[in-house]
């Protein structure tokens, strides 16, 4: 299929921008969010029923910081500034728990970082006997951990099965040594492959692996030879993200030159979804291919504009029509516990017009090419706020479809197979209305 002209899509306001732009995973943007009130929020959260909930967790420690990383992060502190941390995460549950006080049906479960595979096998499973205490879920509610392969011993492996954790994410980023070596990663190529291995002995029969295209030292003749590596390693699920260069990390100071163009990261793209549709795999989110039957069920809720709670320092929640995070660095996170037991810094109550866009900016993040009900439904939008979706957003979309980027049809809004690529930038589109 031909692509859209890169200059043509500039000239009618859409354009990725590498630099300075942040992925969108809510609304309003984090930028926007003001201080919040958290006795108001608290009051809202104990008055409405959540019934079915996702969370994650954040685990902010890290041996060794990547180039291209933007999130909330430390060095690995002392063992006792971790033990700290475990507890604070305990009581910041606990508080959640007395404060709904409908009951709930676990949804998901997501441990992220920073390298959440830093802790002890024994400190993984203790958080999550924990949380089983205090929001019981069921064997086959989705547990996801995010990784780095470095940190994935044997042992490590069999602790994480032991403990409960059924899908393992593994950041290997790329296949090429001079890029891993380029960003900063502590790892090397074989041992993110030795990681699939060693997992599969250990038990997991659901395994991610994250990749990022547009890093320094990628071509696309290289990106060709790292999707060939990912898709005979047969993972059930593989994830590639566009690079973005944020301000707080260390690409910032990059010369531009140094990374691939635009229209490369494109070309990138493409070989990641031509590679994964050939090979029989789901698009379940335009930067993720699945294995039918192993769809990631804790970005679906997500992506869905389902309900979610972050615990932990810097983490983002959506409940009771709040979108909120907490308070970040550590210390302020430790304190916040302390003195009243929700760190929830930043964050609103939505209009209606803003969960309307922000229903609509995630919920295209569902198209898929292959993908049955790709992008949003409009009898779901019309369900949920009584207009429908082309009277709210009429000159958004006719925009998008007249330039490419999505399709229509009497059922959904989804977008193209030019569209996929920037996801994000046709998600500002709405939010911006």
């Amino acid at each position: 299929m031909q692509l859209i002209d890169l200059e043509y899509l500039r000239g009618n306001g859409i354009e990725k921008r590498v630099f300075g732009h942040d992925f969108v995973y809510r609304f309003p943007e984090s930028e926007q969010m003001p201080r919040l009130n958290p006795p108001e929020l608290a009051l809202d959260l104990g008055k409405t029923g959540q019934s079915k909930l996702a969370f994650y967790f954040h685990i902010p420690f890290c041996t060794k910081f990547c180039n291209f990383c933007h999130y909330y992060k430390e060095a690995l502190p002392s063992g006792k500034i971790v033990e700290k941390y475990l507890i604070a995460l305990k009581k910041e549950l606990a508080v959640y728990r007395k404060l709904i006080t409908s009951r709930v049906k676990v949804q998901s479960i997501f441990l992220g970082g920073g390298t959440p595979t830093l802790l002890k096998g024994e400190q993984l499973n203790d958080l999550l006997e924990s949380f089983a205490g205090i929001f019981p879920f069921g064997r086959r509610t989705e547990v996801s951990i995010e990784s780095s392969p470095e940190t994935l011993s044997q042992e490590k492996l069999f602790a994480l099965r032991e403990a409960g954790f059924n899908r393992l994410s593994i950041g290997s980023q790329d296949f090429d040594e001079n890029v891993l070596r380029a960003s900063n990663r502590a790892h090397s190529p074989r041992q993110a492959e030795k990681a699939v291995e060693n997992a599969r002995s250990a038990g997991f029969e659901n395994i991610n692996m994250d990749l990022i295209y547009g890093l320094p030292r990628q071509s696309a003749k290289s990106w060709e030879r790292t999707m060939q590596i990912a898709r005979g390693i047969e993972l059930e699920s593989i994830t590639a993200s566009d690079l973005r260069v944020q301000r707080n990390t260390a690409f910032f100071s990059w010369k531009r030159e140094q990374f691939p163009s635009v229209e490369e990261m494109r070309k990138m793209y493409h070989c990641f979804i031509e590679t994964f549709l050939r090979g029989g795999y789901l698009q379940q989110f335009p930067y993720q291919f699945v294995k039918r039957g192993k769809e990631m069920q804790f970005l679906e809720n997500q992506w869905n504009s389902g309900k979610f709670i972050g615990i932990g320092a810097s983490s983002c929640s959506f409940a009771s029509g709040w979108d909120y995070n907490n308070t970040f660095p550590l210390h302020r996170y430790l304190h916040a516990i302390e003195e009243r037991g929700i760190a929830a810094a930043l964050g609103k109550r939505l209009s209606r017009e803003e969960e309307m866009k922000r229903f609509v900016a995630l919920g295209l993040k569902k198209s898929g090419l292959n993908r049955e009900n790709s992008g949003v439904g409009k009898k779901e939008f019309i369900d949920k706020f009584g207009v429908g979706i082309n009277e709210m957003f009429e000159g958004v979309i006719e925009k998008l479809k007249e330039i490419g980027l999505i399709e229509e049809n009497k059922n959904r809004i989804e977008l193209s197979y030019n569209g996929l690529f920037f996801h994000d930038e046709v998600a500002r589109e709405f939010m911006q209305k």
